[in-house]
């Protein structure tokens, strides 16, 4: 008999916003394929933060009628959510300003994020199990069974590609190059303006061809392995991060990769040729642009993450809901397996 795993979210793909919580799902699907049963209930938290204390209601509901062996819930909101069912353990997979907060224009922690991340600090005492994305966010958390488990790779869809290929397809000229921002440009803890400034550096002391930023706002997550193929670097310059996906991502296509030391970005780059840390100013994100772009050829980068796979993450994951279920008396020490189930989507 399989786990059956009630998963809360608030990010999840939709048409709306195709892009939105692709990890999330990845990680469902990873599940799923190991033989996991999995429901999804989607709180559309954007919409109205009232949708959190309907969920709460809802999820109690479904806790009551329906059986499973535990309840999973993506970022701190969506824990809060689901802690008001009791009924069976409940993990909390921490995200990254759900702990971190996030910023003003200043750069520093609003109150009103604050409030949140000491809600969520208190939340993770009351649950059965904390999942964390890097060892940065683990020491915010006051609880000793917290566990790192980063957000894994699809190494079958995120793979080096032909450059000229997804230039064509992204409708990019091939007499420029090119620079990823994997953000909207308007939110503030990713920082958009000081790459800004950093690219007029390049383009003031460098002859070669124009550097431009491509941005990307609700792209749709099968686009991201195209975007990541097509420019010449990845820029990550946050003001702080958990453990960015894009990251990963871009080492497993090869791509060289320009970042603020955040989350455990420096742990992911391990020292590869043509991907390089930087400071968090216009001049020094310009360095390391410049010796980004020296590097003639792409890097090696999807060795340095070959340990971070979908496949190698959801072992992670499962042998938490072991842990967790173990300390409940509720299973044995091998985890049941099975065919993977279809996954409804519930959605306040």
């Amino acid at each position: 008999m399989a786990l059956k795993v009630l998963m809360v979210t608030n990010m999840c793909p939709s048409p709306e916003r195709p892009g939105w919580g692709a990890f999330v799902k990845s990680q469902i699907d990873s599940l799923v394929e190991k033989g996991i049963e999995v429901e999804v209930f989607v709180i559309d938290g954007y919409k109205s933060k009232l949708n959190y204390l309907r969920a709460m209601w809802a999820i109690r509901r479904e806790c009551s009628r329906t059986h499973y062996d535990l309840v999973h819930a993506h970022y701190g909101l969506s824990g809060l959510a689901a802690r008001a069912q009791r009924r069976y353990p409940l993990i909390v997979s921490f995200c990254g300003d759900d702990l971190l907060g996030a910023p003003n224009r200043q750069g520093r922690v609003t109150f009103r994020s604050r409030v949140f991340v000491w809600l969520h600090q208190w939340l993770a005492r009351m649950v059965d199990g904390v999942i964390v994305k890097s060892e940065a966010m683990r020491r915010l958390v006051p609880d000793s069974r917290a566990v790192v488990i980063p957000n894994g790779v699809r190494f079958d869809v995120f793979r080096p590609m032909p450059q000229q290929d997804c230039r064509t397809q992204l409708s990019l000229r091939t007499d420029r190059r090119y620079v990823l921002f994997p953000y909207a440009p308007s939110t503030i803890r990713k920082n958009y303006g000081l790459l800004e400034r950093a690219v007029a550096i390049v383009n003031a002391e460098d002859s070669a061809p124009l550097l431009e930023i491509v941005t990307i706002d609700c792209a749709p997550a099968a686009m991201m392995p195209v975007y990541l193929n097509a420019v010449d670097l990845l820029a990550v310059v946050s003001m702080w991060e958990g453990s960015p996906n894009t990251v990963k991502e871009a080492m497993a296509c090869n791509t060289k990769i320009v970042a603020t030391d955040v989350g455990d970005v420096r742990e992911i780059l391990g020292g590869v040729e043509g991907c390089h840390l930087c400071e968090p100013t216009p001049e020094d994100v310009a360095r390391a642009i410049l010796r980004a772009l020296a590097v003639p050829v792409k890097t090696a980068g999807r060795e340095m993450v070959a340990r971070l796979s979908i496949e190698a993450v959801s072992d992670q994951v499962i042998a938490e809901y072991t842990r967790v279920l173990q300390n409940r008396n509720r299973l044995e020490p091998q985890v049941p397996t099975g065919d993977g189930a279809s996954r409804t989507r519930m959605e306040v």
